[in-house]
C-alpha cells in the first residue's frame, strides 16, 4: 500500500511540473536606436482562412481550428517586453507604424493524444494530456496605412494540460513565441529603416540622391539624419574647423503645399512657421527671452543659380543672463526648402558674413534631388481637392 501511495505521489508530482514546449526565434536587441511606436492590432481572418479552418474542424480525430485565440494585450505586453520600441500601444490609430496580426491555432489529432486523452479521463485527469498545436500567423505592418512588410509564419507549439497542471496565463508563451518570430522576420528585412520606407513610400533618399559639398567655408560636414517621414527630410551638420563646439545644421526636406513654385508666398508662410519652431525649443529650453530681428531678404547665389533667400537673426537670453545670436536662412531648391540653422554666443566679430557665404555656397555647388513620385502623387491630390 505504502509503495503505491509513493507510486501515485510521483505521478501527480509529475503531472503538475510538466511544461509546455513552445519554439522561440532569436532577434537583436542590442540596437543603437530603438525602433520608432508601433501599435498592435488583431487582423480579422479572411474568407479564405475561414473555410480552410472550417475544413479543418471536419476532419477526425480531435481536430479544431481556432482564429485568434491569443488575446491582443498578450501580443502588445510581449512586443513591449523586447524592448525595441519607443513606445508600444493597443489599437492607437494616430501612430504611424501598425502592425496588424492574425493567430490561428491548429490543434491536431493523433492517435497517442486520443489514448492519452481517454487516459487522463481513466486516470482523474492526472497523466497530462499532450496537444500538437501548429499555429499560423498572418501579419501585415504599414506606415500610414502603407504596406510595409507581409508576414506569414508557421509555428509548432505543445501544450500539455491536466488536472493537477493548470496554467493562470495560457497565452503567454504562445505569444511571446509569436512575436518572437515576427520580430525576427521583420529585423530580418529591416522594416524599420529609413531606406526601405523611402523604397515603399517611393520618397526622397537624401542620403543617395542629396549631394552637398564636403566644406561650406570653414564648416566641415559632420553627420547626416534621415528621418522617417518624408515630410522632415534630412539634416546634416557641419562642424567648424578651428571651433568644435560652432557648427551649423542644414534642413532639407520638400514644401508641403501644391503651389511649391511660388517662392515669395512660400517663403513667406515657412519662415513664420520656423520662428513658431525657435518660439517652441527656446521655451522647451528655459531661455527667458527671445527677441527676433526684422527679417531680411538676400539674392545669393551666382548667375543661374542665384535665388532669392529669407534670413532672420535672434537673440535668445538664458537664466544666466547670457546671450545666444540665432540665425536662420531659408530658400527653394528644387521642390524643397533649404534651411540652416546656427547659434554662436554673441561676440564682437559678426558671424553673419560667414554665413552668408556658407548659404552662397549651398545654392551654387548643392545638388538637391528632384520631386519624389511620393510628393508628386500628393501634390496632386492636393490640387484635385483645392478646385
Amino acid at each position: 500500500m505504502r509503495t503505491l501511495l509513493l507510486f501515485i505521489g510521483c505521478w501527480l508530482l509529475a503531472a503538475c511540473s510538466t511544461t509546455n514546449e513552445i519554439v522561440l526565434a532569436n532577434y537583436a536587441t542590442d540596437l543603437e536606436q530603438k525602433y520608432p511606436p508601433v501599435s498592435l492590432f488583431l487582423k480579422q481572418p479572411s474568407e479564405e482562412l475561414n473555410k480552410d479552418c472550417a475544413a479543418y474542424d471536419k476532419l477526425p480525430l480531435m481536430r479544431e481550428c481556432k482564429v485568434n485565440p491569443i488575446p491582443l494585450q498578450q501580443l502588445v505586453d510581449e512586443a513591449q517586453a523586447s524592448g525595441l520600441f519607443e513606445e508600444t500601444y493597443y489599437t492607437n490609430s494616430n501612430a504611424d507604424y501598425q502592425l496588424s496580426i492574425t493567430t490561428t491555432y491548429y490543434l491536431g489529432g493523433k492517435v497517442s493524444e486520443l489514448g492519452n486523452a481517454i487516459l487522463s479521463g481513466l486516470t482523474l485527469m492526472t497523466l497530462p494530456m499532450k496537444k500538437q498545436i501548429l499555429i499560423k500567423t498572418d501579419s501585415l505592418l504599414t506606415w500610414r496605412g502603407i504596406p510595409i512588410a507581409h508576414l506569414q509564419q508557421e509555428i509548432p507549439y505543445t501544450s500539455r494540460t491536466s488536472l493537477t497542471s493548470s496554467s493562470d496565463d495560457p497565452y503567454r508563451n504562445p505569444a511571446k513565441s509569436v512575436i518572437s518570430h515576427i520580430l525576427n522576420e521583420l529585423q530580418g528585412q529591416q522594416s524599420f529603416s529609413e531606406e526601405v520606407l523611402v523604397s515603399k513610400l517611393n520618397s526622397t533618399n537624401y542620403r543617395q540622391d542629396l549631394h552637398l559639398p564636403d566644406e561650406l567655408v570653414d564648416f566641415i560636414f559632420d553627420s547626416q539624419t534621415q528621418f522617417r517621414h518624408p515630410f522632415w527630410g534630412t539634416q546634416l551638420r557641419y562642424v567648424h574647423n578651428q571651433f568644435a563646439f560652432d557648427y551649423v545644421d542644414i534642413f532639407i526636406y520638400p514644401v508641403r503645399d501644391w503651389r511649391w513654385d511660388n517662392t515669395t508666398e512660400q517663403l513667406a508662410a515657412e519662415s513664420q512657421r520656423v520662428r513658431k519652431d525657435i518660439e517652441f525649443y527656446a521655451d522647451r529650453d528655459h531661455f527667458n527671452q527671445l527677441q527676433f530681428n526684422n527679417e531680411r531678404t538676400l539674392n545669393l547665389g551666382s548667375g543661374s543659380q542665384a535665388r532669392p533667400v529669407a534670413a532672420f537673426d535672434g537673440i535668445l537670453t538664458n537664466s544666466a543672463g547670457e546671450r545666444l545670436l540665432t540665425h536662420t536662412y531659408l530658400f527653394i531648391k528644387e521642390d524643397k526648402f533649404v534651411k540652416l540653422r546656427a547659434t554662436f554666443n554673441i561676440t564682437d566679430n559678426d558671424t553673419t558674413p560667414a554665413l552668408d557665404g556658407v548659404v552662397a555656397q549651398l545654392i551654387n555647388e548643392g545638388v538637391v534631388p528632384k520631386e519624389s513620385l511620393f510628393m508628386s502623387e500628393l501634390r496632386n491630390k492636393w490640387r484635385a481637392d483645392a478646385r
